[in-house]
This record gives structure tokens, sequence and C-alpha cells, in this order.
């Protein structure tokens, strides 16, 4: 055996040899392990990621399920003439418009603002994600800003608004199997009618009737470019309150509009230069004098919810729905030649008389006081005349203890003249209800007490002809040559007897029903109801249309009736309304058959299908 030191030299190195062949081995084992394992973790990922994904797609709603056209419509008045009397809205002020009816610079304004690849993308803009990518990266939230058209119409109409990664994967999935399914003109006509423009508005249609009173057709470019800028703010970007906001925004949508080609350098110009915050100032105050409903119209409004219910057997709440969203057309006889003749007189001072206390006051006041806090105030009294109406409104102050530390943040202050009146207006031979006055003065509020159709008074001497000579010549008790006594008569009532007096204190004996009639004589139409049989007259006054008649009815202890005498003179518990008494007067001129009041003729639902027709 060779021991030297050369060969020991070769032993040790082989044997290092061989242990650095063995490290080299086991190091490869392991850095093929920790790849397989590298690998595994990235097709798990990868195939993670990728059941996430199908997860949240199958979890979306059925493309074909959606409903992408708007739900909430605004409802339309029309008068007789056909002319637009008054719209009715919920939150959602629509009136839906069909592309054909959007003037193709409003439909270019949105898309260059909005979405200027949407006419070539599949419903996802790759573009502007890149871009809202990097928004998110940078600000480590998911943006919006990546929203194409399709994407908002499936956030608006299917979708909530959050921002979680889920719904917007979901909203771009949508987006695009919805333009696999529909043409770029059916969606973009959706989403014109659902956008939402400030003030309520909600559609181009409702938007260019709001801000510049005319029908959407009608608008020009630079009208166009103003509704086309709310949409990213409707708040902020708010024509009427704050015009240099949108000013600026409208002048970004004309340059992207004329960077797309889709106007002319000189249309351009002409566009700038139109001054339509001018416009929208001056429609803003109409919109306002017209926010409120009229008489007439609380009253469409009323009979309309009433016969949903009654003859549709809607629930108060869906009768209400479809009253206020549901889109409707609402035919009316409304006759605005007669109303306005009815308002001249009515706003008229000099023809109603003077009385000692004619002046009634509803001053509302909201503060601020200095700690913060905001306190309402409300306050009614009548007073003798308009020189009282600051010692009025100082009395009050004291009264709230409101000093000069507190700032008044909204005031208002109503005068309603004294005494009041109603006055309605009918044509007998179909019950058309034409023009009503509810009351004298300022009308301060929708669906408020209406003097017309809702207020109960005693109806005197005008109850005579329906309650006693009435009855008593259609059943043949008498005839207008008639001759009765007009004496001195005591009868019995439900509270004993009472004494039967004529207004002017006198007698003249025997007259004819002619000269009661003429002369108003009390006698004689009490005479006459009880020659008819008071129960006959009862009946004959419940066919002409009174409602608030009472039979017998018991209270604590007392029992009412208007079965009794003085029916004959419109004593009776209640009264009746200005409304009914004109529908009662009108049987007579229509030869004896009644027709009941009628405020509204027909109503269609959105699609144009006839929903109630109201014949008499």
């Amino acid at each position: 055996m060779n021991f030297s030191k050369e060969s020991n030299a070769k032993k040790k190195k082989s044997i290092n040899a061989k242990k650095k062949k063995v490290k080299n081995r086991l190091g490869l084992i392991v850095f093929r392990f920790i790849f397989v394992l590298f690998i595994l973790t990235i097709f798990a990922a990868v195939g993670g990621g990728l059941g996430a994904l199908l997860g949240i797609i199958n979890t979306a709603p059925d493309v074909d399920s959606i409903q992408l056209s708007p739900e909430r419509y605004t409802s339309i008045i029309y008068d007789l003439n056909g002319n637009e009397l008054d719209r009715l809205h919920g939150d959602e002020n629509r009136v839906y418009a069909e592309l054909h009816e959007i003037p193709i610079d409003l439909q270019h304004a949105f898309v260059a603002i909005e979405d200027e690849r949407y006419y070539s993308h599949n419903g996802v803009d790759i573009k502007g994600m890149m871009r809202a990518l990097y928004v998110n990266i940078k600000e480590r939230e998911f943006s919006e800003g990546a929203s194409t058209i399709t994407q908002q119409l499936v956030k608006n109409r299917v979708l909530s608004k959050e921002k979680k990664l889920k719904r917007k994967l979901q909203e771009q999935y949508l987006a695009i199997q919805l333009e696999k399914k529909y043409n770029k003109d059916q969606i973009l006509e959706w989403y014109l009618n659902e956008i939402a423009l400030g003030r309520g508005f909600n559609g181009v249609k409702s938007a260019a009737r709001g801000y510049f009173n005319k029908e959407v057709s009608d608008l020009t470019l630079a009208e166009c470019a103003v509704i086309a800028a709310i949409t990213q703010n409707p708040s902020y970007y708010d024509p009427i309150r704050f015009p240099e906001n949108n000013r600026v925004r409208q002048t970004i949508v004309l340059d992207k509009m004329l960077e797309q080609g889709y106007i002319t350098p000189s249309e351009y110009d002409a566009a700038i230069k139109e001054d339509v915050y001018q416009k929208i100032q001056e429609t803003s105050q109409l919109f306002i004098e017209d926010s409120q409903h009229t008489y007439y119209v609380d009253q469409v409004i009323s009979d309309v919810i009433r016969d949903l219910q009654v003859k549709k057997g809607f629930t108060a709440a869906e009768a209400e729905y479809l009253v206020y969203s549901g889109g409707l057309s609402i035919i009316t006889p409304f006759d605005q030649r007669i109303q306005d003749i009815v308002d001249k007189h009515y706003n008229n001072d000099e023809l109603f008389p003077p009385r000692a206390y004619e002046l009634k006051l509803i001053y509302k006041l909201s503060i601020e006081k200095p700690n913060g806090e905001v306190k309402h105030f409300e306050k009614e009294k009548i007073i003798p005349n308009e020189d009282h109406i600051e010692a009025f409104k100082l009395e009050v102050m004291q009264e709230w203890e409101i000093t000069e530390a507190d700032k008044i943040i909204g005031e208002v202050l109503y005068k309603i003249p004294q005494p009041q009146s109603a006055m309605v207006i009918m044509d007998y031979h179909n019950g058309h209800v034409l023009a009503i006055a509810g009351g004298r003065g300022e009308k301060i509020g929708n669906l408020l007490f209406n003097r017309a159709t809702q207020s109960k008074r005693q109806p005197g001497s005008a109850f005579k002809v329906l309650a006693a000579y009435a009855p008593a010549l259609d059943t043949g008790k008498i005839s207008p040559g008639t001759v009765i006594d007009d004496a001195p008569l005591k009868v019995k009532d439900g509270s004993g007897y009472k004494y039967i007096k004529n207004w002017t204190g006198s007698y003249k004996g025997l007259s004819t029903v002619r000269e009661g009639i003429y002369n108003s004589m009390n006698i004689l139409a009490v005479k006459t109801l009880l020659m008819t049989g008071i129960d006959t007259s009862f009946d004959y006054l419940q066919h002409f249309g009174f409602t608030t008649l009472v039979d017998r009815e018991e209270q604590n202890g007392y029992v009412f009736s208007d079965k009794n005498p003085v029916l004959a003179l419109g004593g009776i518990t209640y009264g009746v309304t200005p409304l009914e008494l004109t529908a009662a007067y009108g049987t007579i001129a229509n030869g004896g058959v009644y027709n009941e009041p009628i405020f509204y003729t027909k109503i269609l639902d959105h699609d144009g299908n006839l929903l109630l027709e109201n014949i008499p």
C-alpha cells in the first residue's frame, strides 16, 4: 500500500470530489423540488383566480333577465285641447325619448365627454382600463374612471354603485354581454333616458324641459353641451346654481366634440358665443312658479288614485306609484280659457265684501342659533289689514325669543284674504268640470284643503229647490201655480218643536209655489217638503249626488238625523261641498239626469294602452 504524501493527497482530493458531487446532486434535487412547488403554486393561484372570476361571473345577473329601460316615468296631465297642463313625478322626473327624438349633437356630446371610443369598443374600453389601472395603483382603490356608457348603464340599472372589485368585474362582463345582444343605438337610447341630470331630472327629455323649457329635439348645440356637462357631478355642475362651473365643463364638452370630428370649427364658435345661461335662469324662474299644482290638478290626482283602487283593484301605494312614476297620460276636460276668467275675478279683491278681520297670515321662519342649532317656527293669525303685518312679525319674534345674534336662514309669509270662497264650473250635459277656484289668495302647497271639493258648508236657501220643490214637482204633489198659505208654522224635529219663520220676518198669506221660489220663502219650502214626505225628499237628495247626508247617527248619546222638516232650509248635520251642489243643480238643467262630476276623461298607461275611461 502506498501511504506516501502524494498518494494521500490524491485520496483526499478524490474523497472531496465525491462529497461535492453528492452535495451538487442534493442541491439539484432541492432546486427541482422548489421549482416544481413554485410552478404548482402559480397554477394553483391562477386556477384559484380563474375559479374566483368564474364565481363572480356566475353570480352576475342573467343578461336576458335584465330590465334596461327605465321603470319610473313622469305622468303628464292634458287639458281638453291636448295641451300639457301639468307633470307628476316622484323621485325621478323622467319622460322617455326614443333615439330619433334626441338630436345627434346631444348624442355626440355624451359620447365625446363620457366614452369617446363608444362606437368602437365591445362594451369595455381597454385603453381606458389601463389608465384606470394606473389610478388604482396610485390611489390604492378601484376607480370608476374607465366606465364606458354601457358599463354606466349596467351600474345604474342593474348593479350597486359601491366601488368593489367584484362589482366592477361583473359590470365589465355584463357590458360585453349586452353589446353582443343589443346594438349601440339601443344601448345609447336607454342610457340617455336613464342618466341623472340634477334637480330630479332623469333622462335628457326631462332635462331639456327643466333647464330650457323646450322639447329635447329643439335643443341647440350649446344647450346639448350644457346638459352633457352635468353628468359627471350633477350638484357641482348644476347650470342654475353654479353656471360658472357648468360653463367650464360645457367648454370641455365642445372641445372634445371638435377634436373627435363631431362638429365644425364654425359650429364650435357659435356654440361658445351662445348665451345659454341667461335662458336657463329665465326658465328656472318659470319652473319654480309652476312647481305647485293648481287646485284642479290636485283634484285630478285624488280622483285618479281613488279610481285606480276602486275600479282596477290597486292598493293605495300601487295607485300612488302609478300616478307619480307610471308615465300615465291623463286626459282632462279642463278649459284654460274659462279658468283664466275664474282666476281673474278671484284675484280681484274689490269683488269680495270687506270684513273687519280680512287677512289671514301664515308666517314660517327658520333660524340658526350662534351655537349652530337650527330651529323652525310657524304661526298663524288673522289681522285687520296689511298695515298690521310688521307688528305681527315683531310680536312673534318676541314670542319665539329671537335675538340679533340669531341668523335667519329661511323666511316666508303667506297672506290669505278673507272671506274665503270657492267656485265650480261644470258642463251639466256630461259632468265635465271645466274650471274651479279652490279658494282665494296664494296657494302655498300641493294637495291642500280644496274648498271647491272638500269644504262642507250649510247650503241654506240653496237647498230649497233641491230638497223641497224638485221632488214635489217630480212626484206631482205641486205645480208652479199651486197655492200654499204663507203663515206661521210649528214643526217637530229631533230636538222637539221648532217655529219656522221667513227671513223677512213677515208673512204673505196665500202664495204660489212660483212666488215661494222667487222670494225664497221658508214657510212654503217646509210645507212643500212635508207634502212630499221627508223620506222621499231625502231619497231625491241622495240621487242628486249628495254624500254627506245623515240618515241616523248617534254620537255621545245624541242622535243626529237630517230627516227632519228643516232639511228644506239646508239645515243639515255636516253641510255639502260646492262641487256636489253644482252637480245637483246640473241635474235639473240636464232634464233630471244626474252626471257625476268628472275631472278626467281618459287615462293611458306608459305604452299608450287605455287604463281607465270616465264616461258619464
